[in-house]
Order: structure tokens, then sequence, then C-alpha cells
């Protein structure tokens, strides 16, 4: 019976003294605030329109154009650089014979094609092309052999970039004829990094 006793005073005394939500607050109040940082990673994807590009040669002393698209998405507020390079000069199925670069253009120095000389040669096109030394896709380079810069897209854009790459190729009416191969990289990095 007392322990009866004893409950019911206790759940009155609690019951009794049961204060409202804002009451409490008020009474006892304090406040912390906290600060939520965020850090988004720095991400970037390049696509190409295709993965193999073909120049035929038909009548040797007269060049041969060919093209494809590089989409390049980075979420970088600064963009990214475009670089490319080759593996090697274009050689033949023989393992031996190439056809000589005697390209005059650089990426740094691109130049019209009626001045370039032979070889394999490469320019850039397109809104996102802000080179101005490329002059529209109307100046050609030779590809390097290490990996060197071709554009710089210094600007934020949430949607993907597209460059137009064209390929033109002329060889001495000496050539060897046959199949000639080798390897263009392509590779873009955030201006972040």
């Amino acid at each position: 019976m007392w322990s009866s006793f004893l409950g019911l005073l206790c759940y009155s005394a609690w019951a009794g003294s049961n204060t409202t939500e804002a009451g409490a607050a008020a009474e006892t109040s304090t406040t912390r605030t906290v600060t939520v940082n965020a850090t988004v990673a720095h991400a970037i994807e390049l696509y190409v329109s295709t993965s193999n590009v073909t120049l035929n040669v038909a009548s040797p002393g007269s060049a041969v154009e060919a093209e494809h698209d590089i989409q390049v998405r980075t979420n970088s507020s600064t963009g990214y650089k475009l670089f490319q390079k080759h593996s090697q000069n274009l050689l033949h199925t023989d393992t031996s014979t190439i056809i000589d670069p005697d390209w005059i253009g650089t990426v740094d120095a691109p130049v019209v094609v009626g001045s370039v000389g032979n070889g394999l040669g490469f320019s850039l096109c397109g809104a996102n092309v802000v080179e101005a030394i490329w002059n529209t896709g109307d100046n050609w380079a030779t590809f390097a052999a290490t990996a060197t810069e071709a554009n710089n897209y210094a600007c934020y854009d949430a949607a993907n970039t597209v460059i137009n790459v064209f390929y033109t190729l002329d060889v001495e009416t000496t050539q060897k004829a046959g199949s000639y191969t080798n390897e263009v990289e392509w590779y873009a990095v955030t201006n972040d990094t």
C-alpha cells in the first residue's frame, strides 16, 4: 500500500511541475551556432567522337584532311587545359619507314597549310578554343612527342565544351605506299591543379 501511495505522490508531483517547451526555453535557453562547410572535389572527363581517324592520300603532294570532336566536361571554376602528344611518327607496316614530319608549325606557333611542308598536322576550332593562334582552324601544328598544351579554356561551363580537331596529311610523291599508323593522345586537366 505504501508503494502505491508513493507512486501516486511522485506522479502527481511530476504532472504538476510539467512546463511548456517555450517556458523551459525561456528559463534555461542557450544557443550555439554550427557552421556547415562543404568542399566539392574537382572532376573532369574527356570524350572523343571517334577513336579512329583515317587519312587516305590518293595523290601524294596534295594534302588530305579528316576531323573529329573532343568534348570536355569539368566542374572547375577556372576551366581546363587540353594537351596532346603522339606516340611516334607515322610508321609503315614494314616497321622502319616513317612519314618524315618536316612540318614547320608547332602548338606555340602554328602556320598556314601552304607553308608547312609535309607530314601530319592538326588544328583546333570552335567556340571553346580560346587560343587565337589557331585562327579558326586555318593554322596548323605538328604533334609533339611529349605532352604539350594545345588549348587553355579558362572559364566555368556547366555543359560539355566542344572542340573541333582537324588533321591534315601531306607526303612527298616519293613516299613509300602502304599503311602507316601512330597514336595521338588527348587529355585535359583542370586549371585548379
